[in-house]
Parts: C-alpha cells; sequence; structure tokens
C-alpha cells in the first residue's frame, strides 16, 4: 500500500495504574488506547504532486482513573485525551498539505517569484 501512497502506522499503549500509597481505592485498573496514524500521497494516488491528507484516530479503552488521591493535575493525560470518548474512535486531527509550487518551480528565482520559463 505505501507503494500507491497509503501509509498506516499503528502504535497501542496498555495501562495497569492505581494508587500505591495515600487515601483512597487501592485497587489497580487495566486500560489502553489505539492511535492510528493514516497519512495518502496525493501524488502516487493519481491526483496531484506534493499534496497528501493526513488523520490521527484515536480509540481508548478502560475507566482508569484520572485524578487520583485528591491532585489537581492528571495523572496520566494518554487514558484521559480525547476528552469524553470511552469505547469511541475519534479523529484528533484531519488536515491536508502542499507543497510550495513557488519554491518547487525549477525556475523560480528570488529576483522574479511570478517569472514563467
Amino acid at each position: 500500500m505505501r507503494a500507491r501512497g497509503v501509509t498506516f502506522n499503528l502504535e497501542f499503549t496498555q495501562f495497569y495504574q492505581g494508587l500505591a500509597a495515600g487515601s483512597g481505592d487501592k485497587d489497580f485498573d487495566y486500560g489502553g488506547r489505539l492511535d492510528a496514524l493514516i497519512n495518502l500521497d496525493t501524488g502516487k494516488l493519481g491526483l496531484w504532486q506534493g499534496g497528501g491528507f493526513h488523520t490521527h484516530l484515536e480509540y481508548r479503552f478502560g475507566n482508569l482513573s484520572a485524578f487520583q488521591d485528591g491532585i489537581l493535575f492528571p495523572v496520566n493525560t494518554g487514558k484521559i485525551l480525547p476528552l469524553n470518548s470511552p469505547d469511541a474512535i475519534v479523529a484528533s486531527s484531519l488536515y491536508s498539505s502542499a507543497a510550495n509550487l513557488a519554491i518547487a518551480h525549477p525556475c523560480w528565482s528570488a529576483k522574479s517569484m511570478w517569472s514563467i520559463c
């Protein structure tokens, strides 16, 4: 698929966390997340050279407590983001890219950026 312009990067992270000392529940919980980074190369897909579409899909599972023992900041931001979406797939980013045609053009010069050869 890479030769045709589609790449997937998958990252799977597991968490096993709990409160080792202090006041509160001493049970340990399990959870995790799956991140999928998908890139589409428009040149290899036959659309236009120098462009692409990119997305980051996130899925998290488990019910880990992010705020333990009365702290103000989460002990594990990887388990609370994206917000309000346990057991759901979320597209946290979706964007396109394109090469700067003025710089990529072989006849470009500092004197006249808009000259046509």
